[in-house]
């Protein structure tokens, strides 16, 4: 989280019941002073506490993964701003260029604000401190209150104007810039409720008119004359073991209304509306499906391999495993095909020597000449 001025630094303050107030609960943060994940932690005066002991004991093995650690303290808590360095993002980045299932889904304009979060979250829940507890446990047992990521105030104003906004109900949402703040499980979510709701409109025009069509003819529906209009009486509704005046019979005539509410919404039309639907049903689901293609492409996650991922993860995770990045030599690869050209000539000249020999003693032990031939006796043998 980077902030250029003072309007912009990070406070949280204690809002009244007017909204306003000009106490904040933290102290502004100095300019240029940033952060990615912040834990938060009760405050413990005695440090042979085995609560202070145990947060001690992860800080230290943040700080040897290269963590940058802040702590500011305000009352009884103590907040630890984190910190990641740009190696470890650039090492994730290189991973996953030189990865077989994930190099086609580098960025290439840097690392998201998605991605560093999602770094962040692994290394904290894969950090152990020397009796095994990672940071779910520490929490559990109180050692850390509570974690949380920090806002990119920039890309959250640039979100505020362009999506979150009653004005922008009617325009195309900015799912690229969605993607790079909230991932793209996130960005594609949105966009299968954005392409659901467009597809539903000629459904629902068609829907209205079916009911258009059943409202203008409520009075004429001859179905709904003949349970209005009939003179039929119906049978109890319960068995004769129960009381005389609870089981009465019943008309027809009775059920009218029920006939009318039901006729708008189970006439002629509906049938014709649910053939509709099963096409619509068809035609969404194939138009999805490109339309899904177009953006998975364009974003680079078409063979996206979460396994692999959380093998590169792993390894950034790792600071006594930094990844070499691989040089090309040509003097190396010429002295390999040198050596392997050496090999397979030896390995001819080996075998013509040896069929020499075998051809030489064959000769000699059967007197053959150059004139020697094969004769066909007579038919399927031969002789010499």
């Amino acid at each position: 989280m980077f902030f250029k001025n003072t309007e912009d630094q990070m406070e949280l303050w204690d809002k009244g019941t007017d909204g306003q107030s000009n106490v904040p609960l933290l102290h502004s943060l100095p300019i240029q002073r940033t952060c990615d994940y912040v834990l938060v932690a009760n405050k413990v005066d005695d440090d042979t506490n085995q609560r202070s002991l145990r947060q001690r004991a992860f800080l230290e093995e943040l700080k040897k993964k290269n963590i940058a650690v802040t702590e500011i303290q305000f009352d009884e808590k103590i907040f630890f701003g984190l910190r990641v360095p740009s190696e470890i993002h650039e090492n994730y980045q290189y991973l996953l260029k030189v990865s077989d299932s994930c190099n086609c889904c580098r960025e290439e304009n840097g690392i998201s604000q998605a991605n560093k979060i999602r770094i962040v979250d692994f290394i904290l829940n894969n950090t152990f401190i020397n009796t095994g507890e990672n940071l779910e446990e520490l929490m559990r047992k109180d050692v850390f209150e509570t974690m949380f990521c920090l806002h990119e105030k920039k890309d959250q104003k640039n979100l505020q104007q362009k999506w979150a906004r009653w004005s922008a109900l009617f325009t195309e949402q900015p799912f690229d810039d969605i993607k790079y703040y909230f991932g793209e499980k996130v960005a594609l979510y949105y966009l299968w409720l954005s392409w659901y709701t467009k597809l539903l409109i000629p459904a629902a025009a068609v829907g209205v008119v079916i009911f258009l069509y059943a409202l203008a003819f409520f009075n004429t529906s001859p179905l709904i004359k003949e349970v209005c209009d009939s003179n039929i009486t119906m049978c109890p509704r319960c068995d004769g073991n129960k009381e005389q005046s609870r089981c009465k019979a019943w008309q027809l005539s009775d059920t009218c209304t029920y006939a009318k509410v039901s006729h708008l919404f189970d006439n002629e039309g509906t049938v014709a509306f649910a053939m509709f639907m099963a096409i619509w049903a068809t035609f969404f689901l194939e138009l999805w499906k490109r339309h899904r293609a177009r953006y998975v492409s364009m974003w680079n996650v078409y063979d996206w391999c979460e396994e692999e991922e959380e093998l590169i993860m792993k390894i950034v995770n790792d600071p006594n495993c930094p990844p070499k990045e691989f040089r090309h030599s040509y003097l190396r690869s010429t002295l390999v095909l040198i050596l392997v050209t050496a090999m397979v000539r030896c390995t001819h000249v080996h075998t013509q020597s040896q069929t020499r020999t075998w051809t030489g003693g064959y000769s000699q032990g059967h007197h053959l000449t150059p004139a020697t031939e094969l004769v066909p006796v007579r038919q399927g043998r031969w002789m010499l």
